[in-house]
């Protein structure tokens, strides 16, 4: 469903800077429209008889609003109006109420003929004096509530690879050979000497123990991803309007008799 989100701007560079935070929001500008006095005058888009501007007469800008933008362009303040789909409205009024004029304040200073006056200007007063036998409808707003499916966001679940140091210590043994030397000084007889004194070589190796960093791979646990469904009651609260009549008894000796009937025709 299209909604219109409307806001005033000191001037028109304002509302421009609006306009471009509204695109960036992903606001389309096609749907984004800034209307200012000057403009409408310009393109003949204002009624100099009546004083009433053609957009606010064309646009189902509610009642109570109308005369706060008919006030807006007539002191020269700039409208920026967005038309924007339901799930876009928050986003449009976080951005429109950034630099906008507070018309909350405004509005208290409105009198109820200045709010009467503007909207019978532009045809939204009745002040027609009906003839005997004419009717005046009452009409009565009811509120109906039901439901639709919308796209609430997602939950993303991703899995990546991290690297960790892990320290551990080990004891490694290890061997060194050892060489000494030790004074003898004995005699050799000549045999002895015979066979002491030949080429030999003793070869001893040194051996030890090194670090073997062996890895293996278990699995902790596994991550299901689901959806479940609950439900939640909402309570709904809105505006609904109705047509109350007052009715003034001016006769003389005030005999004037009220009935209800209903005896309307079944097919209108």
């Amino acid at each position: 469903m299209e909604r219109i989100v409307t806001a005033v701007y000191s001037n028109r560079r304002e509302a421009e800077a609006a306009k471009n935070a509204l695109k960036s929001a992903n606001i389309h500008e096609n749907n984004v429209h800034i209307i200012d006095r000057e403009t409408e005058v310009k393109e003949g888009r204002y009624d100099e008889t009546n004083k009433r501007y053609r957009h606010l007469s064309d646009s189902s800008i509610p009642d109570d609003e109308l005369h706060t933008y008919h006030d807006a362009l007539d002191r020269g303040e700039t409208l920026v109006q967005a038309r924007v789909d339901d799930n876009e409205v928050s986003e449009a009024v976080r951005v429109l109420e950034g630099g906008g004029i507070d018309l909350d304040e405004r509005e208290k200073s409105y009198t109820d003929e200045h709010r009467f006056g503007t909207r019978n200007a532009y045809g939204r007063g009745d002040t027609t004096t009906h003839k005997e036998g004419d009717t005046i409808p009452v009409v009565e707003e009811r509120m109906n509530v039901g439901k639709r499916e919308v796209d609430k966001g997602s939950v993303k679940v991703r899995s990546y690879v991290t690297e960790k140091p892990v320290e551990k210590d080990v004891t490694l043994r290890s061997e060194e050979v050892d060489v000494e030397r030790h004074k003898v000084g004995k005699k050799l007889s000549p045999g002895e000497a015979d066979s002491l004194l030949k080429d030999k070589t003793v070869e001893v190796h040194e051996r030890g123990e090194e670090a073997v960093v062996n890895k293996e791979a278990v699995l902790k646990e596994e991550v299901e991803v689901g959806k479940k469904a609950t439900e939640k009651k909402k309570h709904v609260v809105d505006q609904i309007r109705s047509t109350e009549v007052d009715v003034d008894d001016d006769t003389k000796d005030g005999g004037l008799r009220t009935e209800r009937r209903d005896d309307r025709h079944p097919n209108r």
